[in-house]
């Protein structure tokens, strides 16, 4: 073993040692009715982020969706493709399945609440990480347009 593995192993288990006691205490004693609750403010902000981003993203470009000129798809690396793919459905596995723990378990514990918005903002966005190393080229001139 080398000695960043095994640095690396004793600070995580020296880590875990010292936020036991800390986590322990967050746990605490809920229904179902409340555990939907904690679901819900843990989805809706993101969801909020989420539209606000995409209304500055298109402000900045200054697209109208009503007035629409032209088409251009851009496809991003196969090999980038496939990773996000593979990303998605395992965020997507894992999202589903804190939810439901979420819903199932008698004692709430605020780690899946950050799970949860953990995968779920790997999932919201995923456009940024797929398409933020696609480069374009060529001109603008060259895009074909619908009419």
């Amino acid at each position: 073993m080398d000695t960043a593995t095994s640095w690396g192993t004793g600070i995580g288990l020296f880590i875990v040692f010292l936020t036991r006691s800390v986590v322990d205490y967050i746990d605490f004693p809920t229904n179902v009715f409340l555990n939907v609750f904690f679901l819900l403010i843990s989805i809706i902000p993101l969801l909020i982020l989420k539209g606000v981003i995409d209304r500055r993203k298109k402000n900045k470009f200054n697209i109208k969706i009503q007035e629409e000129i032209g088409r251009a798809f851009i496809l991003p690396n196969p090999k980038e493709m496939s990773k996000n793919i593979s990303l998605n459905v395992f965020s997507t596995f894992i999202f589903i399945a804190l939810s439901i723990g979420t819903l199932t378990i008698k004692e709430y514990s605020v780690i899946y609440i950050f799970g949860i918005m953990l995968f779920f903002s790997f999932i919201l966005f995923q456009n940024v990480m797929l398409y933020n190393k696609t480069t374009i080229e060529g001109k603008i001139s060259s895009i074909k347009r619908n009419q």
